[in-house]
Formats: structure tokens, C-alpha cells, sequence
């Protein structure tokens, strides 16, 4: 991991590339059998927290894995980013339902599809953000950042990479999945490292620490 961790940026986004990718994968591979299985628990929100998990636990295996040395809680990542990401999952998929109810049964699709995306993106990136923040210490105020760019970069990723699997459709299930996730990882990578890659404070415990580029 010394290698790695010369690059972080690099190292971020090949974590965040190929962990969303297999964590999507994975689930739309396993998925099936769980949906009807979960689905009547707490009106569908357990499904949609496992699935937030796994697609947490995914990249963030790899984050941590990656950037061990750079983080000045470790112990903390992986649990705090899979249930950062759970959490967002629910309240994203509870507020893409209201922002579809919103619209009118004759609205522009493509308007009402962009906002639902929007909002499922930005809250979705928020929990993810938010489980980033507890892992590297609430007492650092600069580290309260990722859950605003997280969900800027979740909610640009998200859309990208959906505007990319229409335009290679049709494909194999596994391969649009394959798709999504690696495009929707690299791209979020991309804009938190463009943010953050020169914000070590943000990363640092109060006495210091972080990455540099």
C-alpha cells in the first residue's frame, strides 16, 4: 500500500472505481431472491439499506485498504461509510417517492426523471458524506465538508453514469451494472479528490495529519 499511498489520488479514484463497480455487481447478481424476501419489512426500507451497505461497504473496503495510513481513524471508515451510505439510501429513495408525486401525471419526463435523480442524489451523497465525517472526528469542523461535497459529487457521478448506460444501451444486466458503477465511482472520485486533494485539513485529526497529493 506505500505505492498507493504516494498517489492518493490516484488511489481514491481506482478504490472508488472499482469498488462501486463490483459492489453493483454484486448486487444485481444476488439481489433477486432478497427483494421479495425484504421488501414488506419496514415498508421496503431495509432493502433499500442493505443495498445502501453493500454499496458502501464496496468502495469503501478499497478506501481504506488504499489510504489507510492517511486516515486518522481508520478503525472507523468502513463501518461509518457502509452506514453512512445505508442511512442515505433510505431517506434518498423516500424523497425520490415524494418528488415523484409531485409532478403531474402529464409532466415532462425528462424533468421530472432529473429531479427525482437530484434528489435521490444529493441525499444519498449526503449519508455517504456524513458516515465520512463521523469516521474522521466530528470535533473537525473541516471534515464536516464531505457531506456537501459528497453529495454534489454522488448526485453528478449518479447522473453521468445513468446518462452513460442509456447511451450503451442494450447491454447484458451485469455489464450495464458493471457500467454504472465503475462510471458513477470514478467520476464521484474525481470531484472529491479535485476538492479535497489539496484540503489535508479536511482529512486531519485537529493535530494534524492528512494526505498530500
Amino acid at each position: 500500500m506505500r505505492i498507493l499511498t504516494r498517489r492518493p489520488g490516484t488511489a481514491w479514484a481506482a478504490a472508488n472505481t472499482i469498488g462501486y463497480a463490483a459492489a453493483v455487481v454484486l448486487w444485481a447478481t444476488f439481489s433477486g431472491p432478497l427483494w421479495s424476501a425484504l421488501s414488506p419489512l419496514l415498508g421496503g426500507a431495509a432493502t433499500l439499506a442493505l443495498y445502501g451497505a453493500v454499496l458502501g461497504t464496496g468502495p469503501g473496503a478499497l478506501q481504506l485498504a488504499a489510504l489507510r495510513p492517511l486516515l486518522p481513524r481508520p478503525r472507523r471508515w468502513l463501518a461509518a461509510t457502509a452506514a453512512g451510505c445505508a442511512a442515505g439510501f433510505v431517506l434518498a429513495s423516500w424523497a425520490a417517492l415524494t418528488v415523484t408525486e409531485a409532478f403531474w401525471a402529464d409532466a415532462n419526463k425528462y424533468l421530472s426523471n432529473s429531479a427525482v435523480n437530484v434528489a435521490f442524489g444529493l441525499l444519498a451523497g449526503a449519508g455517504i458524506g456524513a458516515g465520512r465525517w463521523l469516521a474522521l472526528g466530528r470535533e473537525n469542523r473541516a471534515a464536516g465538508r464531505w457531506i456537501g461535497v459528497s453529495a454534489v459529487s454522488f448526485t453528478l457521478g449518479y447522473g453521468l453514469a445513468a446518462a452513460v448506460v442509456q447511451l450503451t444501451y442494450p447491454l447484458p444486466a451485469l455489464a450495464t451494472a458493471l457500467v454504472f458503477g465503475a462510471c458513477a465511482g470514478f467520476t464521484t472520485a474525481a470531484i472529491e479528490w479535485a476538492w479535497y486533494g489539496r484540503r489535508p485539513e479536511a482529512w486531519a485529526t485537529p493535530q494534524g495529519g492528512g494526505p498530500s497529493r
